[in-house]
């Protein structure tokens, strides 16, 4: 795990400083356990041999869509809860495929995939 944790700082870092966002810190929070999830599907891929972008930017929103299902079941032991609201918009969001996305939010993904790839 500590290996995915020293990945996912540094790709919120590049996050922070290439979109301005990023997991607000690294404890219980939800940005924060799905960059983690994100990260930890990307480098499975990329220890299995994967290198092309697209699909490992799949595998990072995979990894949010998992947190997302975790969250909406109440398996995460946040510090501070996903309102209900929260949770149908997110879980919603998880029904749209990574194809259907805007590019911008398409590059959010890739660059953590190019940033795992250059690690």
């Amino acid at each position: 795990m500590d290996d995915i944790e020293a990945l996912a700082k540094r790709v919120n870092s590049v996050l922070l400083e290439s979109f301005g966002q990023g997991a607000a810190g690294f404890s219980n929070n939800f940005e924060w356990l799905a960059l983690i999830e994100s990260v930890r599907l990307i480098k499975i891929a990329t220890d299995s041999g994967v290198g092309d972008i697209e699909k490992l930017a799949q595998s990072a929103h995979q990894g949010w869509c998992n947190t997302v299902r975790a969250d909406s079941d109440n398996q995460l032991d946040l510090d501070t809860p996903t309102t209900a609201e929260r949770k149908h918009k997110r879980m919603a969001m998880t029904m749209i495929p990574y194809e259907h996305f805007p590019d911008q939010e398409k590059e959010r993904y890739r660059l953590m995939a190019r940033t795992i790839l250059n690690s």
